[in-house]
């Protein structure tokens, strides 16, 4: 892949730049979609020979709980079982650069996320890969079905940061088997 692969740990998204359709749902085998972020996360949902589908989240849309809204309408509308489900969240800004106000993570606590919030001399951080994470385990995904990334967006060489004064993003491709 171009402009260079990341070993992600068998992780199956890699970096790419050009040849398939952005953030939307791709029903036949060897169709490719690419999902572009920065410091969102991008979530790809699929079952095998089924359907593909992606799109970034930003922390906003993710304390509202809109990836939970729409992986459950994907799921609810394609009649998908949740325990067939494999969901890969990419690269992304770990908690360690996401500071929230004590109120935000309040909010996410009250919502049943409190494993996304960590606290450290007095400041308020949102584990924000881990927010979108457990709202796929609210939907019935086993944990062993969600794939993370271990790479920051913002300490990673080679992926662009918005937060680190980029202006791209990056280009997550991933391709229905």
């Amino acid at each position: 892949m171009k402009p260079y692969e990341i070993n992600l740990n068998d992780y199956s998204v890699a970096l790419a730049e050009d040849g398939a359709q952005k953030d939307c749902i791709v029903s036949m085998p060897g169709q490719s979609l690419i999902v572009e972020a920065a410091d969102e996360v991008p979530l790809f949902l699929g079952v095998k020979g089924k359907l593909l589908a992606g799109k970034a989240y930003a922390i906003p849309e993710s304390i509202d709980e809109l990836p939970l809204k729409d992986c459950k309408e994907i799921i609810e509308k394609h009649q998908l079982d949740p325990k067939s489900v494999q969901v890969y969240l990419g690269p992304c800004l770990t908690f360690a650069h996401t500071e929230e106000k004590e109120e935000v993570l309040a909010r996410v606590n009250k919502n049943g996320y409190g494993l996304a919030c960590k606290g450290s001399m007095g400041k308020h951080y949102l584990d924000h890969q881990l927010l979108v994470a457990l709202q796929m385990r609210k939907l019935g995904i086993p944990m062993a079905n969600i794939h993370q990334s271990e790479y920051d967006t913002l300490d990673s060489k080679g992926l662009k940061s918005q937060k680190g004064g980029d202006k791209e993003k990056n280009r997550f491709l991933a391709t229905l088997h």
